[in-house]
């Protein structure tokens, strides 16, 4: 029998809904890397991906793909219809240099409509001209907040969480309370970046106050978008700030410019001065001596 793939697109917040739908149909769970949902039967493997990646190998794949992709479309900013919510995103967790920030943003449904027709998208989309224009506008217009650690706090939390996800649950915790003191609303969006009961146990007792979401790609939604948006102005202007402090350009993310600019900042500072500016757990630590 000929065999088939299939590559099409499904929504990957209704992951739990593909696996009970495959179930039903005779495909047995199976463990796969970086998979939401992975199932096999005899004559056909399904696997959806956080991306929202669906992909189908095995006899007649491509009818079978087809049907399920059209049954979940994914759309492009469906949240957009929904009630009011409070969004929340983050900054910094993949930059060596500079903080780690996470912003929290409240949107009505008219604020999110308006959202969704206009620029506000996932900041890893925008151009940091971009990012400052709208945080400027959505600063003035949403209730939100701003938690951040600077390096040097991020290095001391870190130590004693031991786990980046962990110390990410409890600023999303703490965003999250600050925007629910100014608006009555329980429903809460935000980025898949760990296991869910990170952010409730973060929440505590107040997780019962609200009505928590988690999700991959959670910048399509307005709200989250804004949070991103906001997050990552912060980061921005954080890195900057650090940059003339110490007059060493500290460029974003990691690589072998980032790697450049440590060793420059080591001769210039000293070792022990990295954990003001770096999060020095990171690989490139190490690929500049053992400084600690």
């Amino acid at each position: 029998m000929t065999q088939e793939t299939f590559v099409g697109k499904f929504d990957p917040a209704r992951a739990r809904e593909l696996a009970d739908r495959l179930a039903g149909e005779g495909f047995a769970p199976r463990t796969l890397p970086h998979a939401l949902v992975a199932a096999t039967r005899p004559d056909l493997a399904v696997t959806l991906y956080g991306s929202g990646k669906l992909v189908v190998q095995g006899a007649e794949a491509r009818a079978f793909g087809s049907r399920l992709a059209e049954a979940v479309p994914v759309p492009r900013r469906a949240a957009a219809l929904d009630p009011d919510a409070i969004g929340t995103d983050e900054s910094g967790k993949g930059d060596y240099f500079g903080p780690l920030v996470v912003a929290a943003a409240y949107a009505t449904p008219r604020q999110r409509s308006a959202m969704a027709r206009g620029e506000v998208d996932d900041s890893k989309k925008l151009s940091d001209e971009t990012v400052a224009r709208l945080a400027g506008a959505i600063s003035k217009t949403l209730p939100h907040a701003l938690v951040a650690l600077s390096p040097e706090e991020y290095n001391r939390t870190y130590a004693q969480a031991g786990n980046v996800n962990r110390l990410l649950a409890s600023l999303h915790a703490e965003a999250i309370l600050r925007v629910s003191r100014r608006v009555a609303c329980r429903r809460v969006l935000t980025d898949a970046f760990g296991d869910a009961s990170l952010v409730r146990g973060a929440l505590g007792a107040a997780a019962e106050r609200f009505d928590l979401h988690q999700r991959p790609r959670a910048e399509e939604d307005p709200a989250v978008a804004a949070a991103s948006i906001l997050a990552r102005d912060g980061f921005l202007r954080g890195l900057a700030a650090l940059s003339e402090e110490f007059a060493v350009d500290l460029p974003k993310g990691a690589g072998e410019e980032v790697d450049a600019a440590a060793r420059r900042f080591v001769s210039i500072h000293g070792p022990e001065a990295l954990r003001r500016v770096a999060k020095v757990h990171f690989k490139t630590t190490g690929k500049i001596g053992r400084l600690f």
